[in-house]
């Protein structure tokens, strides 16, 4: 799979936006991007799947850790 490069916005990383709004088909889009880091810390001190947790998103947390999120 070809990396992309991908931007999330004002101190967040695609991967971090797409946690937060709990999208599976984003988060997979954003681990294809060079810049998903996958344990980033975001403006808020949180990573993306410490978001995902907070808000519940299970299907996230699991596609994350799937892909080696801690």
């Amino acid at each position: 799979m070809q990396e992309v490069e991908c931007q999330g916005g004002f101190k967040m990383t695609s991967l971090q936006k797409a946690a937060h709004q709990g999208s599976v088909e984003m988060v997979e889009r954003a681990l294809e991007c060079s810049a998903a880091s996958l344990d980033a810390v975001g403006g808020d001190g949180r990573t993306a799947i410490m978001t995902a947790a907070a808000h519940g998103y299970t299907a996230v947390v699991k596609a994350m850790v799937e892909a080696g999120a801690d």
